[in-house]
């Protein structure tokens, strides 16, 4: 399931400009799609969410929190679109090895 920009702001106690700024900053780290000039984020990347909000509470940098998620082997996620569809795939090494 996929949830809006307001749907997570409302879960994480954010405005939802700055849920939107998480996410083009992380994209990387969430599954993330788009219809029309909505974006959508996996329900499932909440927990990578939580955690950005909360370096970012913390006091970190985008470059910081960057260094956390790949601390917590937070797979990234590479998505690759062909003719209609997207294909999605996550690493949590080296994404050349895909």
């Amino acid at each position: 399931m996929n949830l809006s920009i307001r749907e997570i702001a409302k879960e994480l106690g954010l405005s939802p400009r700055t849920v939107y700024r998480y996410v083009e900053e992380h994209r990387g780290y969430l599954e993330v799609s788009r219809e029309g000039k909505r974006l959508f984020v996996g329900q499932q990347c909440l927990p990578v969410l939580k955690t950005i909000t909360e370096c970012y509470r913390q006091g970190m940098t985008a470059s910081k929190v960057h260094a956390e998620l790949a601390r917590q082997n937070t797979p990234d996620v590479i998505e690759a679109a062909a003719e209609g569809q997207a294909a999605l795939a996550t690493t949590t090494g080296d994404p050349l090895s895909l």
